[in-house]
Formats: structure tokens, C-alpha cells, sequence
């Protein structure tokens, strides 16, 4: 419980610059709730805000991680639950409701490429960004490139130097700040 406590302030401390008022308020709320879980678990009410603040924080040390290491080529569910220690089906019940944990590694993968394919000062060949980003094939990475996106990496690359600027979409996750 210390170590999800741990990993939620340094998330927490992390992403804090970025919060509008809103936000804190609502991270103060689960803040209060994740210390409760962690250090004082008493009433029935406190324990379903609490393990709500756990999962969330597990959550966000799970996709922590997978953004971390996008380029182990065995990156996967088996590979997760052995490195943080957790059961298969708790990992699962995790990403349950956002189509599973696979769906949440191709995602940041596809969302890392999308990024570094746009950036222009990224000069790497596009079959070393798919290896870079853990994908087995320059085919693979192409096709889900282009299923996710509705162009293909190439054209994407080709955009953001016509254009001489970088080109990711507000959905797009901030990975290097």
C-alpha cells in the first residue's frame, strides 16, 4: 500500500504544474481518499473511496510503466504482472473498461510514433521508430499506423515537413514533459 502510495505522489508531483483549478480540486479529493486507503482504513464508505483511489493509482503506475518501457519487445500482459507484481486478472480488470491492457500498449505505442514521426528535429528512419516503439514489423506498425490514424506514417512525416511544424492532436499524451 506504501508503494501505490508512493507512486500516486510522484505522479501527483509530476503532473501538478499542469492541473487547472478543477483538477485540483478533484486530485485533492482523491488525494485524501489514497492517503486514507494506504495509512487509515476505517468505515465501509472510506474503504470504497479508498480502494477507488488505489486502482486509480495502480492504473496510472501500470500505463507509467508501459510508457516507460514501449520499446521491450515483450511488453505484454505476463511481462507486466511479473516486473510489478500483480495477477493476471487484476491487471485485466484494470484496463477492462478501456478494451484491455494489449489495447493500452498499442495505444501509447501508436501515440509515441504519432509524435515522433511529426516532430521534424526526429530525423530516424520510420522502420526504426516502429522498432523504437515496440512494434515486430515496419508492416505491423504501418497498418495499425494507418488504421489508427486514417494516414500512413510516411504521410504523416511528409505533413509535418510541409507544413514545418509539428502535428500531434490535443488527445495526444504529453511523453516528454
Amino acid at each position: 500500500m506504501i508503494g501505490l502510495l508512493s507512486d500516486f505522489l510522484l505522479s501527483l508531483e509530476r503532473r501538478l504544474p499542469t492541473l487547472t483549478e478543477a483538477e485540483v480540486s478533484a486530485t485533492a479529493s482523491a488525494l485524501k481518499a489514497m492517503v486514507s486507503a494506504c495509512l487509515v482504513p476505517h468505515g465501509k464508505n472510506d474503504r470504497h473511496l479508498a480502494a477507488d483511489a488505489v486502482n486509480e493509482a495502480l492504473a496510472d503506475r501500470v500505463k507509467r510503466y508501459i510508457g516507460q518501457n514501449l520499446s521491450l519487445p515483450n511488453l505484454g500482459p505476463e511481462h507486466i504482472c511479473a516486473t510489478l507484481g500483480l495477477s493476471r486478472s487484476k491487471l485485466y480488470r484494470h484496463f477492462e473498461a478501456s478494451g484491455g491492457v494489449v489495447r493500452e500498449i498499442r495505444q501509447q505505442r501508436l501515440l509515441a510514433s504519432k509524435a515522433a514521426l511529426a516532430d521534424r528535429a526526429d530525423t530516424r528512419p520510420i522502420h526504426r521508430i516502429a522498432e523504437d516503439c515496440g512494434f515486430a514489423s515496419a508492416e505491423d506498425f504501418s497498418k495499425a499506423f494507418r488504421h489508427q490514424f486514417g494516414l500512413t506514417p510516411g504521410d504523416l512525416r511528409r505533413l509535418a515537413d510541409r507544413n514545418h511544424e509539428t502535428i500531434v492532436s490535443p488527445q495526444t499524451p504529453d511523453f516528454g514533459r
